[in-house]
Formats: structure tokens, sequence, C-alpha cells
């Protein structure tokens, strides 16, 4: 988890590291930014506003 520290925008206390994940749950449906914020209101936003991620 975490980016190289090549990653441009990364912060300067960001360590990338390895994270085991025993079970989760993947929705089917996409959610955007826009949806996200449409239900709860608000967003958690690092990046900067209109930065597109694929």
């Amino acid at each position: 988890m975490g980016g190289p520290p090549s990653e441009r925008l990364r912060e300067a206390d960001e360590v990338q590291h390895t994270v085991h994940v025993s079970a989760f749950y993947a929705d089917p449906y996409e959610v955007t930014q826009e949806d996200y914020e449409s239900v709860t209101g608000s967003g958690r936003r690092k990046c900067p506003a209109g930065a597109e991620f694929s």
C-alpha cells in the first residue's frame, strides 16, 4: 500500500508497505467521487479538485 517515492503529489510522511487483506466485499457497481459526495454531503479529498484518476 502506498506509492513509490517517485510518485507525483506524494506526501513526505507516506511510506510504501505490504498489506494483507483476509476478506472483503467488492460491490459490482462503480461509485464516482461525485456520487459519493451527493450521498454523504462531503468528500475526503487529498487530491486537487478536478483531478481524474483511472
